[in-house]
This record gives C-alpha cells, structure tokens and sequence, in this order.
C-alpha cells in the first residue's frame, strides 16, 4: 500500500496507513527502494521506471504495531514516526545502491517528461 495517498504530496505518509494498521490489527513495514538504472519522470510523485539489467535494492524498517484507542495526537505521532522509517529506508536503499555502482544514488537518475 502507497502511504503518501493518491492526491499527495509525494513521499509524505498519510495517516490513513495508520487507521488502517490500527482497524486490521496488521503491522506497517516502512520500505524505501531504489534501483541502479532507472528512468525518473517529472510527475507530480517523480516515479521512476527500473531499466532492463538494473538491480533493484530495497531496505525495509522496523514494523510498527497500532493499537486501537488511542487520541488523534498520538495517531499522528504515529505517522510521523512512520514517515521517519520510511525516510531511513528510502536513504538506506539510496546508499546501497551507491555501494553498488561506486556514484551517488541521483547521478543515476535521466528526467524525463
């Protein structure tokens, strides 16, 4: 499930990720991936497109569990912290994939649109 939600911003968790982890009782793993040959389009969410004989690295964070009961306040402390992981991922999968090509994650990257 996308977490920053179909009208955006881009790369900003929503809280409707957290009601729904909070309704199912299932627990919300923060991903970030990045590839090594891609094209980046200029949308609205700068998605990219992996190319053909490029490696995909994906990081995953730590789970976050959400109980039910809890005031506004605190389920939105709970994005935030959520957007926090998926930050991390996102650097993580960046710096791994500069690991593996020996150049910064965004020299990669060809706008396109």
């Amino acid at each position: 499930m996308a977490v920053d939600a179909p009208r955006g911003p881009a790369r900003k968790a929503k809280i409707g990720a957290v009601l729904v982890a909070r309704d199912t009782g299932q627990p919300i793993v923060p991903i970030g991936t990045w590839t090594t040959r891609h094209l980046q389009f200029n949308s609205w969410d700068k998605m990219i497109l992996p190319l053909p004989f490029g490696t995909i690295v994906t990081a995953f964070g730590e789970p976050m569990q959400v109980p039910e009961g809890l005031s506004s306040d605190e389920y939105e402390g709970i994005r935030q912290r959520l957007q926090e992981r998926i930050e991390a991922a996102q650097t993580q999968s960046e710096e791994m994939v500069h690991q593996l090509t020996g150049k910064p994650a965004v020299v990669a990257v060809k706008q396109v649109g």
